[in-house]
């Protein structure tokens, strides 16, 4: 069961801050810095993601990180993620494409038994306009602050 799972998670995987730091929304569920170039989005997917515990986030993010890899996605952690009394699981890779390498952080969490995910990247063009396996000079300015903003307060 969380072999289809894992898959079924991350092939939903391309794809706040906002008031605080005045990030317009661009599109339903979808914010951006005022330079696009970071966004982010929420979504509540109609897939069933029941609440886990610790040890049920161990496993499927050792196989979530398995089919990342997979499907090409480079610099792969996946790792639990406590949010109160209930787990989910917190993905950042490097996201290669035509454009460059885009930096995504991903969380998935339930919300009642369903799967919303929260998912920030830069901009493609931001991080590397080189060719893959040639590293990029630096992310993007806005980077930073939202990896963390998702990997420590994103709901």
């Amino acid at each position: 069961m969380f072999r289809r799972f894992a898959a079924l998670l991350c092939l939903t995987a391309l794809a706040a801050p906002t008031q605080a730091q005045a990030w317009p929304q661009v599109a339903p569920g979808q914010w951006a810095d005022p330079t696009r170039a970071c966004t982010y989005r929420t979504e509540q997917r109609g897939q069933a993601f029941p609440l886990m515990g610790h040890q049920d986030a161990v496993k499927l993010s050792g196989e979530v990180r398995q089919s990342l890899i997979r499907q090409g996605m480079r610099e792969v952690s996946v790792r639990p993620a406590a949010r109160g009394q209930h787990w989910g699981l917190l993905a950042s890779y490097v996201y290669p494409s035509t454009e460059g390498e885009a930096q995504v952080a991903q969380l998935y969490l339930s919300q009642r038994g369903l799967l919303r995910t929260v998912t920030a990247s830069t901009h493609a063009k931001t991080v590397s306009a080189l060719p893959p396996g040639q590293a990029a000079t630096s992310p993007a300015a806005c980077w930073a602050d939202l990896a963390r903003w998702v990997e420590f307060s994103a709901n």
